[in-house]
């Protein structure tokens, strides 16, 4: 088993990390757009099935900034956003402890 080199991984991790961002611009500009940023949902395509093809628009919800803080309907609903923590209760609330049976023991001498 070969020591890790940490100077040459952190080299690699870069050069991988500039070139997923230039592919990812080319992929941009390919589109006819400027930056990330004119990127929208119903721009990216994915093939649900053999012959069916959606857009995440029509695939996913599009949330506002901010939504899941100001929209309650999210809130119970368990699509797992639900806020763990409120305003006037800054901790977490509290869990009762989970009930353990311990077995008998047997055979013991």
């Amino acid at each position: 088993m070969r020591a890790l080199d940490v100077p040459d991984k952190t080299e690699r991790v870069v050069r991988y990390q500039q070139a997923t961002v230039d592919q990812a611009m080319q992929v941009i500009a390919s589109m006819g757009l400027h930056s990330f940023d004119e990127l929208r949902p119903h721009m990216l395509r994915r093939r649900v099935d053999h012959g069916t093809i959606r857009s995440y628009a029509e695939m996913f919800e599009h949330l506002a900034p901010g939504q899941l803080l100001r929209d309650r309907r999210h809130r119970g609903s368990g699509t797992g956003y639900e806020p763990t923590r409120t305003a006037s209760s800054p901790d977490p609330p509290a869990r009762p402890p989970a009930r353990t049976t311990v077995p008998p023991l047997t055979g013991a001498s």
